[in-house]
């Protein structure tokens, strides 16, 4: 993800740029032991031009210490989500995602106000 957040950078002339967040979950549990923690990252876009202003595209949560499954969700695809059981599936939601005229409309629409 962090290579696709360089490239964004790098074709709309940093007009548009991209960051990758990462969050640790971690929930307790009644007793004081961590249930199931996973780790999130999350695909923003940034509009340097209208200061800072942030939009999350989409986000990735993996159970730590698996590898797989993984669940990608965004506000912005028309999907929603997608459950990713093996690596060719979270490339195909990936591409997915970066094709997705919704998502594409968004990056547009903040390049022709950054101008």
């Amino acid at each position: 993800m962090q290579l696709q957040a360089s490239y964004l950078g790098k074709i709309t002339n940093n007009v548009v740029e991209a960051r990758v967040v990462t969050n640790l979950n971690i929930d307790d549990t009644t007793n004081g032991f961590i249930d199931r923690p996973t780790v999130t990252y999350c695909f923003d876009i940034l509009a340097p031009l209208l200061d800072y202003k942030r939009f999350t595209l989409f986000c990735v949560e993996q159970t730590i210490g698996n590898e797989l499954p993984l669940k990608i969700f965004s506000n912005y695809w028309v999907k929603k989500e997608c459950t990713c059981e093996k690596i060719e599936d979270f490339k195909t939601c990936l591409k997915d995602i970066f094709i997705s005229p919704d998502i594409t409309g968004l990056i547009n629409s903040i390049i022709a106000t950054s101008k």
